[in-house]
């Protein structure tokens, strides 16, 4: 079996880089409420792919070798 393409070392930095930094507490007045804290998203699996990609980690040859070997994924349909 070949090694993967990436490690899980270089998924977790990635993940890291592409996550945006949660927002600054807001200073709420005496007597207002405090928003709800907003958490950061996470990068999509596109987003990270792009990642790999635009950083020479990974090649599109080797991203379509590996989706011929790997015959039980079926691409998603684009959402309407």
């Amino acid at each position: 079996m070949d090694p993967p393409l990436i490690t899980a070392e270089q998924l977790a930095e990635a993940k890291v880089a592409l996550t945006p930094e949660a927002p600054p507490p807001v200073e709420v007045a005496e007597g207002e409420e405090a928003p709800e804290p907003v958490e950061p998203v996470p990068p999509t699996d596109e987003e990270l792919l792009m990642h790999f990609l635009t950083t020479n980690v990974i090649t599109e040859e080797q991203v379509a070798q590996a989706l011929a070997d790997a015959p039980d994924v079926v691409p998603e349909a684009p959402a309407e």
